[in-house]
């Protein structure tokens, strides 16, 4: 994943409803007999805007299992604040990359052709640049 995608992803997130969002697990709404409403939302209650609104089945024939939905809930709340957490991580983790690169660099101008040649195998584990 290139610079430019993680971009587009960090403008997603920032365009999203700020967070952290909750799912509150007690609060279910039964539509029918069969069906149950449950929200994931901005804040907790009174105050909550609601950011997406999931469905099960209690038959579980048109929709996902209760215990899918429950799940389903978590990821979506908690994807609000991992993914710019996972984004950052990967932007220190880049920077680590650079810095080390550039400490091999220096080292391979210290060392004789042996260890040239054993930095090159380890340049060569590297991934491919995107093309800019």
């Amino acid at each position: 994943m290139d610079k430019e995608e993680r971009n587009k992803i960090r403008a997603r997130c920032d365009a999203a409803s700020e967070g952290p969002w909750y799912y509150p697990p007690a609060r279910s709404a039964i539509i029918n007999k069969n069906r149950v409403l449950s929200k994931v939302q901005t804040k907790l209650l009174p105050e909550s805007k609601i950011i997406c609104e999931i469905f099960y089945d209690r038959r579980h024939t048109r929709t996902v299992t209760k215990e899918k939905a429950t799940e389903n809930k978590k990821f979506i709340a908690a994807a609000r604040t991992d993914i710019p957490a996972l984004l950052d991580e990967v932007e220190l983790l880049e920077q680590v990359n650079e810095i080390a690169l550039q400490c091999l660099d220096l080292l391979a101008e210290k060392m004789d052709g042996y260890a040239i040649k054993a930095l090159q195998e380890i340049y060569s584990l590297r991934p491919p640049t995107p093309k800019e």
